[in-house]
């Protein structure tokens, strides 16, 4: 089933993503977003099954998880569960934040993460301020979220944006 929205109308849906083996959130194509908004909103918790390509998942929203749909001759093999996120789409774009129970949160970011290559970049190099990477090695990083200082920030950053326009407020990571 194909649906069509107008592209004035996608601007106004909540944003879809599912968090990739790294830990970083990745857009649903229009299609597919419309798709799951249209589910989440009858209420209902089921299957939603969205193909991108030549890939079929089925996302169940009652979990909020995916799983890619691998078919191979006569039977189904369900690929690796994967989380699947609804946020609206004025909320800041952060693509390492984790799901959490508590309101702060310590998480480990394993090698490879987002967050643990940015920390060994802004740790380890050769120019000033940084740590010689053949004397000293960063063994473990863990990171901190959280969410009153995530929701005070996103307020904030929503008020920047009405007084300044969103292309002038100079945001980006400070990566040495």
């Amino acid at each position: 089933m194909s649906i069509s929205v107008p592209r004035s109308l996608l601007q106004h849906l909540p944003l879809w993503e599912w968090c990739d083996a790294t830990g970083v959130f990745v857009a649903y194509n229009d299609e597919n977003r419309v798709k799951l908004e249209a589910a989440f909103l009858e209420g209902q918790p089921k299957l939603v099954e969205l193909r991108s390509g030549d890939i079929s998942v089925a996302a169940d929203l009652s979990t909020m998880t995916q799983r890619v749909l691998k078919r191979q001759q006569d039977h189904t093999d369900h690929g690796e569960s994967r989380r699947v996120r609804r946020r609206d789409k004025d909320a800041v774009g952060d693509p390492t934040w984790t799901p959490q129970v508590e309101d702060v949160d310590f998480l480990h970011a394993p090698a490879g993460h987002t967050d643990a290559d940015l920390a060994v970049r802004m740790v380890l190099g050769s120019s000033d301020g940084h740590l010689d990477p053949h004397e000293f090695a960063v063994v473990d990083v863990q990171r901190v979220q959280n969410r009153s200082l995530k929701w005070r920030y996103e307020m904030e950053r929503k008020d920047m944006i009405a007084e300044r326009g969103a292309d002038n407020l100079n945001e980006r990571v400070i990566d040495r």
